[in-house]
């Protein structure tokens, strides 16, 4: 006879309290991209699990706040990680650069006096990377079909209601994945498919460097670097990394005037990062490395800070009871429900 439901729940919930404190760690990086009003989220799943909601965002940090977490810059994230306390760290990222970093997000984190940390990627800024996620929705939500590429006589997929632009959103979507580190030749195919030679219009998504500057004047805010191109680092060959990392730095360091410490891994899972990334990250000049490895720090961490671990928060449900799991390191390994939630979009991080 099998084990009773309740008698799993009741013996699940009494191991991960009594876990609960080794599972959590010394604390948390937390990492997302976009903070925006709930009324501006896309309207489609996989972009819009990159944003949080302005009201969201603000529940998050006053839930860790009355849970008594310690808020913490990077800047000062190593040096609290090697002292005793009591305190839960919590290091919040933003991943990208965009526009509502600065408009949306920062008033969010000023409220609460939160240090916050974002990680820009130049080519986004100057306009020479394409936002591709972005560009493969407004494709999707500006015509009545589009065509994805890859079979002998590919048809128009229809785009009139959110149904169908959803399929066709991820129809493109593994078209691109598929074609791995060829994803350029693959977004230009599918721009050519659909009769543009160019990405389409997004708007604007990002900030500008005099924008930038304003944010790094904020005492709240760091400025870290995210490469120049958004690449996966494990296509890359060795001399290619080393340029993502240093031109991204320089670049940052000569518009802004001062060092750039920290960098963050596009994409950052473990298969995308490649052999030998925390000593190409030190010799291109960074202090840490964060990863979107999902566990929670630990004092182990200052042994090797060019891959640290950071937990993406999930943006399509926004659930303060599922975001306490998360945080406390147990149910982003067992839980089906998170597990499920997590994996639907880690391919974005």
């Amino acid at each position: 006879m099998g084990i009773p439901k309740t008698v799993k729940q009741l013996a699940f919930r009494t191991l991960s309290g009594a876990l609960k404190p080794w599972l959590r760690g010394r604390g948390v990086i937390l990492c997302q991209h976009r903070i925006l009003e709930k009324a501006d989220k896309s309207p489609l799943s996989i972009p819009r699990d990159l944003e949080l909601s302005s009201d969201y965002l603000a529940k998050i940090l006053d839930n860790l706040r009355s849970q008594g977490a310690e808020f913490v810059p990077l800047d000062e994230l190593m040096e609290s990680l090697a002292k005793s306390s009591r305190h839960s760290l919590v290091a919040i990222t933003l991943d990208d650069g965009y526009l509502d970093n600065l408009s949306v997000a920062l008033p969010v984190f000023e409220a609460f006096s939160a240090p916050f940390t974002v990680y820009v990627t130049t080519g986004l800024i100057d306009g020479t990377a394409d936002p591709w996620w972005y560009s493969l929705q407004s494709l999707v939500l500006n015509n009545e079909a589009i065509t994805v590429p890859g079979t002998p006589s590919p048809s128009p997929l229809p785009t009139g209601n959110w149904k169908e632009q959803e399929s066709a959103y991820r129809a493109l979507y593994r078209f691109v994945g598929e074609a791995g580190a060829n994803r350029p030749a693959a977004l230009a195919e599918i721009w050519r498919a659909n009769g543009l030679e160019n990405p389409p219009d997004n708007g604007r998504l990002f900030m500008s460097w005099d924008e930038i500057r304003q944010l790094d004047q904020s005492p709240l805010a760091t400025v870290g670097a995210h490469t120049v191109t958004h690449p996966r680092l494990s296509w890359l060959e060795p001399d290619g990394i080393r340029s993502e990392l240093e031109q991204s730095r320089l670049r940052l360091e000569a518009e802004l005037g001062h060092p750039i410490k920290h960098v963050a891994y596009p994409h950052g899972s473990e298969r995308d990062l490649p052999h030998g990334i925390s000593d190409l990250a030190k010799a291109a000049g960074f202090e840490t490395g964060t990863t979107t490895i999902p566990r929670n720090l630990s004092p182990g961490d200052l042994r090797v800070p060019w891959t640290l671990p950071r937990k993406a928060i999930p943006g399509e449900i926004e659930d303060l009871e599922l975001m306490n799991r998360f945080l406390g390191g147990w149910d982003d390994r067992f839980n089906p429900r998170l597990r499920r939630r997590l994996a639907q979009t880690k391919e974005f991080r």
